[in-house]
């Protein structure tokens, strides 16, 4: 009787992952008449925690998987995940994942996305690829877009463009999230022109897919909602902002079908769109963005973007109160950012308070990394609109992590020779 319930266990679960939940309830029904008559018994119990997860009865499997020890620990982990409690998941997982099964390295490094150690679920993803590569279990492309992804996060740009360089090139058309993030990758490097490739490729590959399915026209645009508003920003960059604000104005029509996240880029590049023009509906614009619900779905990144982006746009409304708030936010969730001093300078210029900023700006390149310039392009800019180039040229001069941008040159360049000095 069991061996043949313990066969329908498996069949059902294999038609469950499949799409079909109907049949699982009944037979954990089956497991517990059986454990009623053999406590003990355990391929009945380990039938009862498959079931249990595969129904998301998650807080059940942990404490199932709790008492079954050592040969669940994959099971308890994984359902410890799925309750938001990622600390508790990742002890449950080998100290040391070197042995560990691909399946453990793949949930240790979901477990390491979710808390936002993009670099180390970056390492474990790429471990898990070549576990799968090795294995040929057919995984090893899914597991590739997950270490650009994660590399994207961690703000790595240039390891993201060079990974996905030694990718075969035909995977992107075969996987348009693998496409995506490489032009993730490129935005990062501010190289827009191939990002805006890579969007191309990933958008057609995802609409073929979508077309075969057959979808209405408008749900199409939903599921390509994340390209699209990606899309525009590329553009947006480009200097084509008359397409960006169309894609943006066509995604909005439909914002409530879009998912949290990409509705919330799309209200927050509408708003850096448009400047200082509309302040107030960007206001409500970027006050919805700050809502705890939308927090949520949002990477560190979006989130101190949509607060940057908020505290600026109280500088413009002259609301001093309201933009001292978005920048202590700002300071307490990103110590490290220099972009509270930077909207701070940006208030008491506003404010006709030159030297203040000008100390605020200073003060802020000094303990920037030297990777970031933007404390000192800001400081830069704010000599220049004081009629200072000599000045923005020495502050320029010291920013070698721009040493190869061609911008940046010819920014150097221009100011030579409006100071005269061309030698």
């Amino acid at each position: 009787m069991q061996e043949a319930l313990l066969s329908e266990v498996s069949r059902y679960v294999e038609e469950a992952r499949a799409g079909s939940e109907d049949a699982l309830p009944p037979l954990l029904a089956a497991c517990e008449r059986v454990l009623a008559l053999a406590p003990e018994d355990a391929e009945t119990l380990r039938a009862k925690l498959t079931c249990l997860v595969e129904l998301g009865r998650y807080g059940e499997a942990e404490a199932l998987a709790a008492e079954l020890g050592e040969p669940a620990r994959y099971e308890r982990a994984y359902a410890l995940y799925q309750l938001g409690r990622e600390a508790d998941a990742m002890r449950a997982l080998p100290a040391d994942l070197s042995g560990a099964s691909g399946a453990e390295q793949t949930l240790a490094a979901q477990i390491k996305y979710r808390q936002a150690e993009y670099g180390e679920a970056a390492r474990l993803f790429r471990a898990a690829a070549e576990q799968a590569a090795s294995e040929g279990d057919g995984t090893a492309a899914e597991h590739y877009t997950n270490v650009l992804a994660s590399l994207v996060l961690s703000r790595d740009s240039a390891a993201a463009t060079s990974y996905g360089a030694s990718l075969a090139a035909g995977l992107e058309a075969e996987q348009f999230e693998l496409a995506y993030n490489l032009a993730c990758a490129h935005i990062g490097s501010g190289e827009y022109s191939a990002a805006r490739d890579k969007l191309a490729v990933a958008l057609r590959a995802c609409r073929e897919s979508l077309g075969a399915e057959n979808l209405p026209e408008e749900e199409v645009e939903v599921e390509l909602g994340v390209l699209t508003a990606q899309a525009a920003f590329v553009d947006q960059q480009l200097g084509d902002k008359e397409a960006a604000a169309a894609a943006y104005a066509t995604l909005a029509s439909f914002k409530a079908e879009l998912e949290v996240a990409v509705a919330a880029v799309v209200a927050n590049n509408t708003v850096a769109l448009r400047g200082e023009a509309n302040l107030f509906d960007s206001w409500k614009k970027a006050k919805a963005n700050l809502a705890e619900p939308i927090v949520k779905k949002l990477t560190p990144h979006q989130r101190q973007a949509f607060l940057a982006n908020a505290a600026l746009l109280s500088v413009a409304m002259s609301r001093p109160e309201q933009a001292k708030e978005c920048v202590s936010s700002l300071r307490s969730e990103f110590p490290a950012s220099p972009l509270p001093a930077i909207i701070e300078a940006a208030s008491a210029a506003r404010a006709r308070r030159p030297a203040d900023a000008e100390a605020l700006l200073r003060a802020a390149a000094a303990a920037a990394d030297a990777s970031d310039p933007r404390p000192s392009l800001a400081l830069a800019q704010l000599q220049l609109d004081g009629k200072d180039p000599a000045a923005a040229l020495r502050t320029l001069h010291g920013l070698r992590s721009l040493s190869t941008s061609p911008g940046y040159v010819g920014a150097l360049v221009a100011l030579h020779e409006r100071t005269g000095d061309v030698d």
